[in-house]
């Protein structure tokens, strides 16, 4: 007998009969977004490209904060080496003046007065000796003529002679002279004691500078609390510093254990006061 077309497929039975079989069963195809294998595959080299995407921008959030941390550290530095001001400006320090020498040359600004072939027999008056501006009429000799003999180093609580003083420049001493109305300031302490310190000491006077015999030329200027001087230079501070004396000595106070500091012009620098 002829199968009819489209009828299912037979098998044969035990007595020889035939009887359909069992229809094929063919799978639902999968609905959009399901659990196939292409899906999953998709959906995990999403998720790899999300976990890579949070990752770069975790370094890239570490860069930026180590870089921003940077920047600010030496913002920071800059901004306090700009607005720290130096000791001699918190002191109301003058810039370091250069003090003309002694008009007639050299021979005249560095004669001994009183010895042969000197033009001069003694010392002259203050007013006489080259002074910057700003002074008041106080005249602090940076050379010029002066005694034979040097002024020892030391902190003096009177005014030294000035003229063993001026020799003392020659040989790249400094001065500190301080104003009378000072005398019992904290910070002059400060100066004195640094300065009564033997590793300190070399080549450094301290004293008050108070010369009435000389006029307004011997008298400390009222604006003024502290005058340091080397062969030539000044500086003159409206507050009294040990900071600011530390800086002008460093630079002017010849040491030879280090000539490289010194920034003075001494004829006789290094020479035993």
């Amino acid at each position: 007998m002829a199968k009819k077309k489209g009828s299912p497929p037979t098998r044969p039975t035990r007595t020889g009969s035939r009887v359909a079989a069992p229809p094929v069963v063919k799978p639902e195809p999968a609905s959009p977004g399901g659990p196939n294998r292409l899906a999953r595959k998709e959906e995990a080299r999403r998720q790899r490209e999300a976990l890579q995407r949070k990752m770069a921008r975790r370094r890239i959030t570490r860069v930026i904060g180590a870089v921003v941390a940077v920047l600010l550290v030496a913002s920071g530095i800059s901004v306090y080496l700009v607005l720290k001001p130096s000791a001699a400006e918190a002191a109301d320090c003058t810039a370091v003046q250069t003090v003309a020498p002694w008009k007639g040359g050299q021979s005249f600004d560095r004669s001994h007065f009183g010895t042969q072939g000197s033009k001069f027999k003694q010392m002259p008056p203050l007013s006489k000796y080259p002074s910057p501006g700003g002074m008041s009429g106080a005249h602090f000799p940076a050379s010029g003529p002066h005694s034979p003999s040097p002024m020892p180093a030391g902190v003096y609580a009177s005014p030294p002679p000035i003229d063993k003083m001026i020799h003392s420049l020659e040989h790249a001493s400094v001065e500190i002279w301080y104003n009378p109305s000072i005398a019992n300031s904290p910070e002059l302490a400060k100066i004195r004691d640094f300065y009564r310190q033997k590793a300190n000491g070399d080549h450094v006077l301290v004293a008050p500078f108070n010369y009435p015999s000389q006029g307004t030329a011997g008298k400390f200027p009222s604006d003024k609390q502290i005058v340091f001087v080397a062969w030539h230079h000044l500086q003159a501070c409206g507050k009294t510093s040990l900071g600011a004396a530390q800086s002008f000595v460093g630079a002017y106070r010849y040491q030879s254990s280090n000539p490289a500091a010194y920034k003075g012009d001494a004829p006789e620098k290094g020479a035993a006061i």
